[in-house]
């Protein structure tokens, strides 16, 4: 089983929810005229590179999350870097592409924890996405000396 997980990266187009903008001071407000455009300026972009960074933050920390929750129910995993948008043909960038070897008797239990974990992400805006089954090719020796 080849598992996906796609999300958001945070570029404008809704983070996680209603938690853009909150607690942070509008610079077009009163202090707009205590300060220059310029420091203005700066204020909103660094509020908004740290909104990034707090989102690749959760995100990276989901991916784990779901990892260790699918590895556990594998026999084997394997990790491999998330494949270029330009590749799945999906606006979505990847966070996570991993591969499960799962044996036939863990299978349903497998699938139901990928549903679950689906939408437990999806309030942060990521989408885990199962495919296959596929070969066990990433378990064989070939598969090993590359992964």
């Amino acid at each position: 089983m080849r598992g996906l997980l796609e999300g958001n990266e945070g570029e404008g187009e809704g983070e996680g929810g209603g938690s853009e903008g909150s607690g942070e001071s509008d610079a077009s407000g009163a202090d707009a005229g205590k300060e220059g455009a310029g420091t203005a300026f700066l204020k909103r972009k660094r509020a908004q590179l740290t909104r990034q960074q707090s989102a690749a933050t959760v995100q990276a920390e989901r991916a784990a999350h779901i990892h260790e929750r699918l590895n556990r129910l594998s026999v084997s995993s394997r990790l491999y870097a998330p494949q270029n948008p330009a590749l799945t043909g999906r606006r979505e960038h990847m966070l996570l592409n991993g591969a499960y070897l799962v044996d036939d008797d863990g299978l349903d239990a497998f699938r139901a924890a990928v549903t679950f974990l689906d939408a437990e992400a999806r309030r942060e805006g990521i989408h885990v996405e199962l495919t296959g089954p596929w070969p066990p090719y990433s378990f064989t020796a070939e598969g090993l000396a590359d992964g």
